[in-house]
């Protein structure tokens, strides 16, 4: 081999394995990036108003949701607890 192949070969090689490092360095900046980019995705869903056979469509950040479902669970379960009776366990 001539020395133009084996200088080509050896920057070749040193390319590629500085590459590597930066490309995972890259990668890991553009995921962070994305997450903060949209941290929250807005659901929307389609509610009944009481009087009004229209639906109506709310939309919030799927946290803001998750929380609300959690709260509705955790008052299923104090009802549930207290027979369904007001009192210090359930709040009416």
């Amino acid at each position: 081999m001539s020395r133009f192949h084996l200088a080509s070969i050896a920057l070749l090689a040193s390319a590629v394995t500085t590459w590597a490092p930066v490309h995972a360095a890259t990668a890991e900046r553009s995921e962070a990036q994305e997450q903060q980019a949209e941290p929250d995705p807005v659901r929307c869903k389609d509610t009944m108003v009481i009087g009004s056979r229209i639906p109506v469509r709310v939309c919030r950040p799927k946290s803001e949701w998750d929380a609300e479902a959690r709260a509705l669970q955790e008052e299923r379960r104090s009802n549930s607890r207290s027979g369904g009776r007001c009192g210090e366990v359930a709040k009416c």
